[in-house]
């Protein structure tokens, strides 16, 4: 019985996270950049910082949310309706 307690709670932490987590490659090709430019970006080498899940110390996994990849783009978009060049 306590096992099932333990994985109805482990069933209700993966339900909250309804997409799956994306690589570094799976956000390169979307933003039509290198792996590099992604892990620079994602480990505070370079800016703007692109918000990241870091599995593991030193040496750790990279990946991504979705929600923080589009709160991202939305943040360093520009809104072509601004009457700019």
């Amino acid at each position: 019985m306590e096992d099932l307690k333990h994985n109805s709670k482990l069933s209700g932490s993966t339900e909250r996270r309804a997409t799956p987590l994306l690589t570094a490659k799976d956000v390169a090709a979307e933003l039509s950049v290198s792996e590099a430019w992604v892990r620079d970006h994602a480990t505070g080498r370079r800016l703007p910082a692109l918000p990241v899940v870091r599995l593991g110390g030193r040496k750790a996994v990279l990946r991504f949310r979705r929600e923080d990849l589009d709160r991202f783009l939305q943040f360093h978009s520009r809104n072509s309706n601004t009457g700019g060049l």
